[in-house]
Order: structure tokens, then sequence, then C-alpha cells
């Protein structure tokens, strides 16, 4: 017989977009056609941005209408699923179990706290709390990628003997290669020419390790005449930090800062670009750099964390502690042959994510347990 499986959506009220909504959204656009699994839902996720897009059937939507605030909630086991509904499997979007009779299965994404926080840190204490019960009370894990179940191994040695797989994310079809590029891009009011600039995206506050980008990029133009400029978007506008440092660095003239943009845009940024540049210090996996590479962009990333797993042999390396490093990196990217041999293995490297297998994976694992 089939299991019954509920998927518990919190990541939707927990964030308004993110990496894990973005995951959890791709499982569940495929898991409608699935008449086994259920979707428990709480109103209080009508803000998420992929929740939004979500069209669920009714039928197979379980409202959580718990009173307690969502604070709170968000810690606590979901109960009585077994003896009301009838569940086999319990899965949760983020680190919560049943305590019933069920199944549970846990999605392990990344180690951050733990490796950024100290142990005495308020934050981590709870935040490991509530992942060491999850784990705990799993029969089966799975990881986003392998890098972050041998993180799990070394904060969560005695978890060592449990069922296990990774399952890595997929790349959405909104990115893909332009055929037709065009000598220049107009957003937001900029005018962006082809092949003239190196692209930063997303948040840039710590572990991203944004400031030793720009030091590297500040020594580069130094270097090189008509270097391309830097364009980054997302994460919000400079902090008075930042634009103090690139000032301080001489290159107000050629960072440009965007707005978010929306996937059409980024499709695009990403096509026309003279590279990707990925400097963070950590990633539990590392979708802008599969993204990129989907939209036939050359990558140059971080040798840490799950980026050499994700990229593969389809980018270029660099020590995100070393800035003359990442310079140097910065530089080889300009040799037009180095771009071309590096965007022919990012599309063949990419094939390997698809929603499609993280899904096939995903049922595998259901029906496995």
């Amino acid at each position: 017989m089939k299991n019954n499986i509920l998927l518990d959506n919190i990541i939707f009220c927990l964030q308004e977009i993110g990496g894990i909504s973005n995951y959890w959204f791709n499982l569940l656009n495929k898991f409608v056609k699935e008449d086994s699994i259920f979707f428990y839902m709480d109103s209080k996720a009508e803000k998420n941005v992929y929740g939004k897009l979500l069209t669920l059937p009714e039928n197979r939507c379980i409202d959580d209408k718990s009173k307690i605030p969502l604070r709170i909630k968000r810690y606590l086991p979901v109960n009585k699923i077994k003896k009301i509904y009838g569940f086999d499997i319990f899965h949760s979007s983020y680190y919560r179990y049943s305590q019933d009779d069920v199944k549970n299965i846990t999605t392990v994404h990344d180690f951050m706290y733990e490796k950024f926080l100290s142990k005495y840190n308020v934050r981590r204490v709870i935040h490991n709390r509530q992942k060491y019960f999850a784990l705990k009370n799993s029969v089966y894990i799975i990881g986003i990628s392998k890098n972050t179940l041998d993180d799990m191994m070394k904060y969560f040695p005695e978890f060592k003997g449990k069922k296990k797989q990774v399952v890595w994310h997929g790349v959405s079809n909104d990115f893909y290669v332009v055929n037709d590029k065009k000598p220049f891009l107009k957003i937001q009011n900029q005018k962006i020419y082809y092949n003239s600039y190196y692209f930063y995206l997303g948040n840039r506050q710590g572990y991203k390790n944004f400031i030793s980008l720009l030091r590297a990029y500040a020594k580069l133009i130094k270097n090189v005449p008509d270097c391309p400029k830097l364009l980054v978007a997302g994460g919000g506008n400079f902090t008075d930090i930042e634009n103090r440092i690139i000032n301080e660095l001489g290159i107000n003239e050629t960072v440009i800062k965007l707005n978010n943009v929306n996937q059409e845009e980024l499709n695009y940024i990403y096509n026309h670009c003279t590279g990707f540049v990925y400097p963070s210090l950590y990633e539990g996996f590392g979708m802008p750099v599969l993204e990129a590479m989907k939209a036939g962009c050359p990558v140059l990333c971080s040798n840490t964390s799950s980026l050499p797993e994700v990229a593969g042999e389809a980018a270029i390396y660099f020590n995100p502690n070393n800035v003359e490093d990442l310079e140097k990196s910065l530089y080889n990217l300009l040799d037009l042959n180095t771009r071309k041999e590096l965007i022919k293995k990012g599309l063949e490297n990419v094939k390997k994510f698809t929603w499609e297998n993280t899904c096939k994976k995903t049922l595998e694992v259901y029906d496995s347990v």
C-alpha cells in the first residue's frame, strides 16, 4: 500500500523569498500530481513570493488551525496527524516533526548558524535545538548537497547511523541562453553593454564576502585598462560602510547598483555579462552558480563548502580569503577562450540539476521508508 504523506509548508510563513522557499515551491509544484501527497497550510503563508504562485488541489490541503503564534509554533512538533488524518509520513519544509506514530523525513539545508555564530549565541542555541530534535525523530534525512551531510556528521555525529541521501536542487527553466544578444541592456534606467561587466547577485553581509570582492576588483582596475564594470543586484541599497569602502577604493564610478531584478531581467544579465562572481565563504548549495551556467554565463566561485560539488569542472575557483587570488581569477576571465570554455562546460554541468530529478529522488525516499 502506498504511503500517505503530509508536507508541512511552514517555510512559506517564515520567508517572503529565499532558497528554501524556492526548493519547497518546486517540490510542491511537481507533487500536485501525486494523489497520496497532502499539504499542511497556514494562512500566514500568503506573503511568500513562491507561495503566491502555487495552485494546490483544495481537496488535498489541510488547514493548520492552531492558534499558537507562529514565533512559538515553528518550534513545536505537529501532532495528531496520524490519529485524525491517517498519514504515514511527515516531511517538513523547515525542521518540524511529528510525535505521532508516523515516519518523519527532514531536509537539512546548511549549517550556517553552527559555522558563523558562537555556540553561546541565543539564535544558534535555539536553532540547534530545533534542528537536533527534527533529525533525532527522523527515519530518513535528505541533504541538499554532500557537503551539507558531511557538515551534519561534524556537528551531529550521533546521527551517523541515520538513513540519509543527497538530493540536489534543480534549476528553473526561466534561465536559458539568449541567442540574439543585444549590444546593450536597459534595466532600471541603466544602460549596460554586452560583455562589459562582472556580475554579483544577492545579499552581501558577513559570509557572502562582498567586501573582499570590492577589494579584489579595485586591484584589478589599477592593472587593467578598460576593465569591465562591477554590476551588483539585489540585497538592498549599499550600506554606509559599503559606500565608504567603495569611495575609499576609488571605484564608485565603476560599481553599478541595481535594485531587485525579476527572473527575466536576471536571465538577460547573466547572458550578457563577462562573468558571474560568487565569493561566498559558505553555501549549503549555491543555486545562483547553476542559474548563471544555465544562462550561458562564465562562473567564478569560491573553492569552499558545496560550491566545487555543484560547479564541478565548469568554474574558475579561488580562495575567498585571499584577495590576490580573487583578483587573479577576475583577470583570467578576461580571456575570450577561457570564457568560451567555461560556458561550454557550464551548459553541460547544469544538465545534472533538474527539478524533475529532485522530485523523483524525493519520491523514492518516501517509497523506501
